[in-house]
């Protein structure tokens, strides 16, 4: 392979994925493109390439989404770049997709593996319109490529590490600054699990699974669930005590307060902010006025944060495409701490949940 072109190149993924190309896997020209709305020099960066790899996606899990730009940021340009690695030759196509697909907030959904019968999840998916988008790219990928190109449908959940200027990392900075600490919400013996992975980990599975299927002699499309060794801990022990934790960082900064010493219980949080969600949304639908409130995190993102046990098996990462984290969990808790304690609050772009392309700056 001489050339791959990544798409979402300004991406906190993208960012991770050129550092990889560059350090690992020397050699390879790279193509960078960024998202723009009307696409200009998309096919320009596609033609030539053997890999592409497409970061660009529209995240929206607020209480009411943009359809709109869901539409048109994960289905449309999904459905116009197939068409362009169809006329160019494109050997493989590496696509972002995300665990939510097969997430349910009904039952636990613990070490799942890959899968596409999306009948027992589609009633269920914590974030009905932002889901929905990305499974009509999954399967315009599926359907529409006629074997000729090889497809790797990469299932991501949250991410965090260096470039990060838009996670549910930064959101507990940002509480923080606004509040002066951080509540302790529900007993921790109730705590839930939600699965992260570090974002150099997922940029070094996405191309090496890539070139996995650049390398066999048959065109397929496989979906393949990317996770690391990051701790299956509650999101307090996770980011509070770990990640954000400068206790070990010399140039920690004193912005990042320890939690509250007291508990709030989870239900007597949670039922009322339901209600609230359910509220906006009632008002919105008669009266179609767009409420400031409308911007609020779906009350399953606090579920699922907060709540519920939500992570999933790596075996075929492992087993198929022989893919191990490049970096331990050692020395992604080490450059984590590192940058996050350095990171001003003004860096930050926004809350995680509300619709952005970019989750870096430079």
């Amino acid at each position: 392979m001489k050339k791959i072109t990544i798409l979402g190149a300004n991406t906190l993924l993208g960012h991770h994925l050129v550092t990889v190309v560059d350090n690992v896997f020397s050699g390879i020209d790279k193509t960078l493109w960024n998202y723009n709305d009307k696409r200009d020099g998309l096919k320009e960066a596609i033609e030539g390439s053997g890999m592409v790899i497409n970061l660009h996606e529209l995240q929206d899990l607020s209480l009411t989404p943009n359809m709109e730009e869901l539409n048109k940021n994960n289905v449309e340009f999904v459905s116009e770049l197939i068409s362009y690695c169809k006329t160019s030759n494109v050997s493989v196509l590496v696509h972002l997709s995300t665990t939510y697909l097969q997430c349910s907030t009904k039952w636990p959904n613990v070490y799942g593996r890959e899968s596409e019968d999306f009948g027992q999840f589609l009633n269920d998916f914590p974030f009905p319109s932002y889901c929905k988008s990305k499974l009509m790219a999954e399967e315009f990928l599926r359907n529409d490529l006629d074997n000729k190109i090889s497809i790797v449908i990469s299932r991501v959940g949250p991410i965090y590490g260096e470039g990060d200027r838009r996670s549910l990392v930064c959101d507990t900075l940002l509480v923080n600054k606004y509040f002066g600490f951080f509540p302790r919400i529900g007993n921790h013996k109730d705590m839930g699990v939600l699965q992260f992975t570090y974002a150099g980990n997922v940029a070094f599975s996405l191309l090496s699974c890539g070139q996995k299927l650049m390398n066999s002699e048959k065109n397929s499309c496989e979906t393949v669930l990317i996770c690391d060794d990051t701790p299956l801990h509650d999101f307090y022990s996770l980011i509070l005590d770990g990640i954000l934790d400068s206790k070990e960082v010399d140039t920690g900064h004193e912005e990042i307060k320890k939690t509250s010493t007291w508990t709030i219980p989870f239900w007597l949080i949670f039922f009322p902010y339901l209600f609230i969600c359910w509220l906006v949304q009632l008002i919105t639908n008669i009266s179609n006025l767009h409420l400031s409130l409308n911007y609020l995190p779906s009350p399953n993102l606090i579920y699922l944060l907060l709540r519920h046990w939500t992570f999933y098996s790596g075996y075929k990462l492992r087993v198929f495409f022989d893919v191990k984290p490049f970096y331990d969990w050692e020395t992604c808790l080490k450059r984590s701490r590192l940058y996050y304690t350095n990171l001003k609050t003004e860096e930050i772009e926004g809350p995680s949940w509300l619709s952005s392309t970019i989750k870096m700056t430079n």
